[in-house]
């Protein structure tokens, strides 16, 4: 008998021969020639026999007859878009199996695809919008079915006779999405790298969202509209990836200047990094584009008083003029009636509270010290709780310092490593800087006008940053993980080491002036990049901090504010976290996906040692009490689920456990953190994952959006406050 590749080949070889002789084909239809070739699938014009009708039969490839995932996967599209009864969701006839082949058989869009159209030029904007709205709807109702598509774009948005547009191709769809379960191999990275939502992107979201599906459309309106892709020119897939994560969408009106400002607001939403920032809802997507079609408010900005005047005033020209005439006369009247002392205060006072915000994300040099004055303005009308958020507010910024640095000489001597391979074939634009302790090289290099940092104890790139124009030199901050960029004009940026923009420019000769109570932790061992933190827990004297990523656990010393040591774990599971519990002081608990360690660490937080424990079979811990006790997840034969407390961590000495429901602690929400008397705003839109109290010291400590470790010190801050007046 032939082995398998044998068969395959037989098998393909005849194949070719039938679709030649045109005598390929299930039961009841005849083919007649291909019109699309994928890696997994072709699709044939057929003629279906009974009722007599053209349609598209979609075959899986006969290399594929053997592979169970991919045939599993081609039918999961199939049923998928079966059970989709939609009139802008491409009808599927019939989903069966031939020759060892699965098939299935659907409406023949003769019209086209979206891509074809978007080839031949740009439609009218309105148009887009429409064709939009159609494949929203068809979506959505596909999302309130169960039914995730992971593959939103041009090219699976198809056009029937009439010129209608239909949604197909559900071959990445995802049935029941509400359901956990680890990824297969084909769903490590589904989609199209041009139309990946952020969170797919970066292997936050993996399994794809309903939100994810809106950013795909987002993407595609945008493309619509200008052109181009949200993100375009990578060298190849990683970058590709990088650039969705990293990068800002570009402006719609950058790329089209007519366009109307609430039709760009409204893309603009869609693709949101943060998936908390999009619509709710398709739903509420699609009625956003209506109500731009309708010349309606919408609901992504809402319209300032003079735009919803101008758009009533439109819509009924009479009944505007009698108000018109009517709001005369009562400001008139108003103007010489009003003279309240206290309404006139009041006034004032929301206005200053507004010009101290406005400063405070302008952030212009110098402006902690008028944010200060103009509160204190404020306060002298009236002290709310208001003010002394905005206080806290602007001191968690950098700001210019008091102190001029000194005289910089570039060290043109500077030596570099022999053994980086990343200089063999450097051409620098400036000369190169060395932080204070060594760690980090910083150096423009090539024809990229981004300064690239290098972290030496890993010997690697640690991130590169994007400058406006070339500089003249580069200098680290003495205290601080803090870079200077200097430019010929005599102004100067700096920038942290993750890339964010303290503050720009600056004369280069001011210094800069630190966050007064707040502070990022210093990671000397992993970049935000390289991990994201999904959590974290305290030891039992609150020395310790560990925090858990998809590639290992950091552990921190809390009094030092840095990281102390790193330990890598195999993960198994891309999108399986890993879990850490301090049993005690210097033992840590750590579970990932089919195995459980205890890492002993030193009283600094170094790793002293591992030991592997003894895993139970259909178990999953899920806390570690502050009594010692585990609680396990159990998971028997029938795939029922109950919790168990293990006395001591002793599997043997387990008992029934019942989760009591507890009040919830004040806590983060977003970018904006109440504790106690307490209203604290995170710097640059940053949201808060998680809060921990430090109870003995007057410490919080958050978990930002961006994957670090940040800190307010309530102490310090309440004792600058009294100080400055507040």
């Amino acid at each position: 008998m032939p082995d398998g590749d044998s068969r395959r080949r037989m098998m393909w070889g005849a194949f070719e021969e039938a679709l030649d002789e045109q005598g390929f084909a299930p039961p009841g239809y005849e083919v007649s020639s291909e019109l699309a070739r994928g890696g997994m699938a072709v699709v044939y014009l057929a003629r279906q026999l009974r009722p007599e009708r053209e349609v598209a039969l979609k075959v899986v490839l006969p290399k594929f007859s053997d592979d169970a995932e991919v045939q599993e996967r081609f039918q999961r599209e199939g049923r998928a878009m079966a059970r989709l009864e939609h009139p802008h969701i491409l009808p599927v006839y019939q989903v069966g199996e031939w020759n060892g082949l699965a098939y299935f058989t659907m409406k023949l869009a003769r019209g086209g695809t979206l891509q074809d159209k978007l080839g031949k030029g740009l439609p009218d904007p309105r148009e887009a919008v429409g064709w939009v709205i159609a494949a929203g709807e068809a979506v959505h109702f596909a999302h309130q079915q169960g039914v995730l598509h992971r593959d939103i774009k041009p090219g699976n948005l198809l056009f029937d006779r009439r010129g209608d547009i239909v949604v197909g191709d559900f071959g990445v769809a995802r049935m029941d999405f509400a359901s956990d379960g680890a990824l297969t191999r084909t769903e490590a990275l589904v989609g199209t790298p041009n139309y990946l939502a952020p969170e797919v992107a970066s292997g936050v979201s993996p399994r794809g969202s309903t939100a994810a599906d809106q950013y795909g459309l987002g993407a595609v309106l945008y493309e619509c509209l200008s052109g181009k892709r949200p993100h375009e020119g990578a060298e190849n897939l990683a970058a590709q990836l990088r650039a969705v994560v990293e990068e800002e969408v570009r402006d719609l009106r950058s790329h089209c200047a007519g366009l109307d400002r609430d039709l760009e607001v409204i893309c603009g939403k869609a693709l949101a990094k943060d998936p908390a920032h999009r619509y709710a809802t398709v739903a509420d997507f699609v009625e956003d584009l209506r109500r731009w079609q309708e010349g309606r408010e919408i609901l992504a900005r809402p319209a300032s008083w003079p735009e919803r005047i101008a758009r009533w005033s439109k819509r009924h020209p009479l009944p505007a003029i009698l108000a018109a005439l009517l709001i005369i006369l009562a400001t008139v009247g108003s103007a010489l009636l009003f003279e309240n002392y206290h309404r006139r205060g009041e006034l004032l006072h929301q206005t200053l509270l507004e010009q101290a915000r406005a400063e405070r994300l302008l952030r212009e040099p110098g402006f902690r010290d008028r944010v200060l004055g103009i509160l204190r303005e404020a306060q002298a009308i009236r002290n709310t709780d208001r003010i002394r958020e905005e206080a806290i507010a602007a001191l968690a910024y950098w700001d210019v310092g008091d102190e001029l640095l000194p005289e910089h000489k570039p060290d043109d001597d500077l030596a570099l490593p022999d053994d980086a391979a990343w200089l063999s074939t450097a051409v620098l634009r400036c000369p190169p800087a060395k932080s204070v302790d060594g760690r980090f090289l910083a150096m423009v290099q090539g024809e990229r006008m981004e300064v690239v940092i290098y972290d030496l104890s890993r010997n690697k790139e640690y991130i590169a940053i994007p400058l406006r124009e070339w500089p003249q030199y580069l200098r680290f901050r003495k205290e601080g993980e803090v870079l200077q960029v200097c430019y010929a004009t005599g102004r100067a940026d700096w920038y942290a080491l993750n890339g964010e923009l303290l503050l720009g420019g600056v004369s280069e000769d001011w210094d800069l002036q630190p966050p007064v109570g707040f502070s990022f932790w210093s990671n000397r061992y992993l970049s935000p990049v390289e991990a994201g933190l999904y959590g974290g827990s305290l030891s039992p004297s609150e020395r310790l901090l560990a925090t858990t990523s998809a590639v290992g656990v950091q552990i921190w010393e809390v009094d030092e504010r840095r990281a102390a040591d790193f330990y890598e774990v195999e993960n198994q599971r891309i999108d399986a976290p890993t879990d850490a519990w301090w049993l005690s002081e210097t033992e840590l608990l750590i579970q990932v996906p089919g195995a459980l360690e205890v890492v002993t660490v030193s009283a600094r937080g170094q790793i002293l040692g591992v030991r592997e424990l003894e895993r139970v079979p259909g178990t999953k811990i899920r806390a570690v009490t502050s009594e010692g006790d585990w609680i396990a997840e159990v998971r028997d034969e029938e795939g029922g689920v109950s919790s168990e407390r293990w006395l001591g961590g002793d599997f043997r000495r387990a008992e029934d456990w019942q989760e009591s429901e507890e009040p919830e602690e004040e806590r983060a929400s977003l970018g904006q953190l109440t504790y106690q008397n307490w209203g604290l705003i995170l710097p640059g839109g940053r949201e808060a994952m998680q809060m921990m109290v430090l109870e003995k010291s007057e410490r919080l400590i958050v978990f930002t959006s961006d994957y670090r470790v940040a800190e307010w010190d309530l102490d310090a801050l309440r004792t600058h406050l009294s100080k400055e007046g507040f």
